[in-house]
């Protein structure tokens, strides 16, 4: 409601009378023009006689076609503010979309990670913010194994964080010693290290080209704090605590760079770094410092002499998550809750109408030009938008999806956004 009709109805003492009507959301109250309503809530409020006022016609909403509603008003927002990235997962690492919710990498900013239905399964897919869109995309970047793969995110050349998934299949890697890495072709900084994504014994080749791996890819790189530094710091703790730890246990880790800058070298240089490790009863989530100012060195005041000085940066790593815990990137799910709280900044941003509006609402099955994906929005042969709930085929010789559509089926319903 716009801040005009708002003031209007206060002026005319209708306001209270309007707000019970509309926040009645298991009931539909129909006028035939806006004089008609005008005059119902004058009467309502006894400001004029009720004589010859015709009521509205009602249209009761049950609790379960309301629930339908709420939930395709998560739908609607989210495709109003996001819409499908050109850049998505490969197709060449089918095996991402199996990575825990919890331990996927961050998408970037103005990016938003959803999981939608396709076939009989559920994929993983990256959207885009329409009203503030990104001046750069992420790019999700798949090495090793496709069915278990590694997946980095990176955005303007940065490394954002990534999911590592170690791999014993040796026809997805290429082991080299340290003589024999390439760092990706950039150059050296004092006090940094170029941190490669996974030990060079797991040198993973990319699933999209047989001749690019995590060594010779620049975008995979991180510019760690050197451990050899006086104050100790990233670069021989990661690999022994973290790199080594995951290849004894064949079990993966996320990493997410925290407040990055552009290092000297170009890359990604973050001030913290979390890391979340799988175990076999769940997470082991740690928070470390980047920059060389810690002092992970000299702890010997403090650490127990059966303990050594990287297993002891280890504990002080999960005790700072503790007190600032990893950052769980938000994942949209069909139906699930959504909003932003800066939604009605943005120009041109119409909220969803009210829920009992998208109460009746129907999943139809139809075949469509292109390849979309769950969450986008189609434009139907009567003038209509649906939205894109499920991929069910696609044939990409004919450059048609079969999938279903939700469609409003208020036939005077607005877009709204749509």
């Amino acid at each position: 409601m716009t801040k005009e009709i708002t003031e209007y109805l206060q002026k005319e003492g209708l306001e209270a009378e309007f707000k019970r009507l509309n926040d009645d959301r298991s009931t539909i109250y129909s006028f035939n023009d806006d004089n008609h309503l005008l005059q119902y809530l004058k009467a309502a409020t006894g400001q004029q006689s009720s004589s010859g006022i015709q009521a509205p016609t009602e249209k009761k909403i049950s609790s379960a076609k309301l629930k339908q509603g709420h939930e395709f008003a998560q739908d609607v927002r989210f495709a109003t503010l996001y819409q499908p990235s050109s850049q998505q997962i490969s197709e060449t690492a089918p095996g991402a979309h199996n990575i825990d919710e919890k331990m996927m990498p961050p998408s970037g900013k103005d990016h938003y990670w959803a999981k939608m239905p396709v076939g009989s399964g559920n994929s993983y897919f990256l959207y885009q913010h329409q009203f503030n869109p990104p001046t750069t995309d992420t790019i999700p970047l798949t090495f090793g194994n496709p069915d278990a793969p590694s997946l980095i995110m990176n955005q303007g050349g940065l490394n954002l964080g990534m999911h590592i998934q170690p791999t014993k299949k040796k026809k997805y890697k290429k082991p080299i010693k340290r003589s024999e890495a390439t760092y990706g072709g950039l150059p050296t900084v004092p006090g940094q290290v170029r941190g490669h994504a996974f030990a060079l014994a797991q040198n993973q080749i990319s699933t999209d080209d047989d001749e690019s791996t995590m060594d010779t890819d620049p975008r995979t790189y991180t510019a760690e704090s050197d451990s050899t530094q006086s104050n100790g710091g990233t670069s021989s703790w990661r690999y022994n605590q973290i790199e080594n730890a995951a290849i004894k246990s064949d079990l993966p880790f996320t990493q997410i760079n925290h407040d990055i800058s552009v290092g000297a070298m170009g890359i990604a240089y973050p001030s913290t770094i979390f890391y979340r490790r799988s175990t076999p009863t769940g997470y082991d989530d740690l928070s470390t410092d980047n920059t060389g100012t810690t002092n992970y060195r000299d702890t010997n005041k403090v650490r127990p002499k059966n303990v050594g000085q990287q297993a002891y940066q280890s504990t002080m790593g999960r005790t700072a998550a503790r007190y600032n815990p990893y950052p769980t990137p938000s994942i949209h799910k069909p139906g699930k809750d959504f909003t932003d709280a800066k939604r009605h900044d943005y120009p041109g941003y119409m909220s969803p109408p009210p829920t009992p509006f998208l109460s009746d609402v129907e999943d139809t099955e139809m075949t469509v030009k292109g390849s979309p994906i769950p969450g986008a929005k189609v434009k139907l042969g009567d003038g209509k938008t649906g939205i894109v709930t499920k991929i069910i085929k696609r044939y990409p010789d004919q450059d048609k999806t079969k999938c279903l559509v939700k469609i409003p089926t208020e036939t005077d319903l607005p877009d709204f956004g749509l």
